[in-house]
């Protein structure tokens, strides 16, 4: 049937991610140890035909996570279903997970303290974002947070039961707020917007009117050498030294 179909065609890609990795890598699990990822790849095997577009993708890119190596990444980034974007984009500070941009609509928001996304509290949420991209350290995973501003990647980590939609309950100045916001399809769905800065958007594309919660500032401010700005906010290109 269809269902045995679907999930044939996530078990070839699996062998291919498997086999791709046994080949190209120069020792894939030296940190996971083989006999744990060779399990692990036997209970996705197995999990497959029960799972849906959103969940077994998740499910592989964790699979690839785990190896935990920074330079080692599944992408979905050719399938368009994956291309719904939450406009907002996280931070993880030391004192908690804060909201560094997010368009212009929900300009309140910006700066707050986030306290719940979705169907969870902040922090097991960003637990889940960090578990579908691999990281060198815990500094690495809390970068990797993009994954928050995904609708396809929350589906497929339980965060949210829609795509469409994001909810959130944020700590501000003036109290608790909740808001909703709506996805965005840009037709981008590539994970490049991790290379940016905090203050940039997430994801390609959108046509999104965004503020940032420095000073209100457009995103593309910090790419001027302003003298006013802190170093780390001043000409904010993927490469810069000083």
């Amino acid at each position: 049937g269809q269902a045995a179909t679907h999930a044939a065609m996530y078990a070839r890609q699996l062998e291919a991610i498997t086999t791709l990795l046994a080949t190209r890598h120069p020792d894939a699990t030296s940190r996971v140890g083989r006999r744990q990822f060779a399990i692990a790849v036997d209970q996705l095997r197995r999990d497959l035909p029960r799972l849906d577009d959103a969940h077994a993708v998740v499910r592989m890119m964790a699979l690839v996570a785990s190896l935990r190596d920074g330079h080692t990444q599944l992408q979905p980034a050719g399938d368009t279903a994956f291309a719904v974007w939450y406009p907002v984009r996280f931070y993880q500070f030391p004192s908690g997970l804060y909201i560094t941009a997010i368009d212009r609509a929900h300009a309140a928001l910006v700066g707050a303290r986030v306290l719940r996304i979705g169907r969870l509290d902040a922090d097991e949420a960003a637990r889940r974002a960090e578990s579908v991209m691999g990281a060198d350290n815990e500094w690495g995973q809390e970068e990797n947070l993009f994954a928050l501003s995904n609708g396809a990647l929350l589906r497929g980590l339980d965060v949210v039961d829609r795509a469409d939609s994001l909810e959130l309950e944020v700590q501000t100045a003036r109290g608790i707020r909740r808001a909703v916001l709506a996805a965005v399809h840009t037709g981008d769905a590539s994970f490049d917007g991790r290379f940016r800065g905090e203050m940039f958007p997430p994801f390609r594309g959108g046509g999104v009117d965004w503020v940032t919660a420095f000073g209100g500032r457009a995103p593309l401010t910090y790419r001027d050498r302003d003298p006013s700005l802190p170093l780390h906010l001043r000409y904010r290109f993927y490469f810069y030294m000083q």
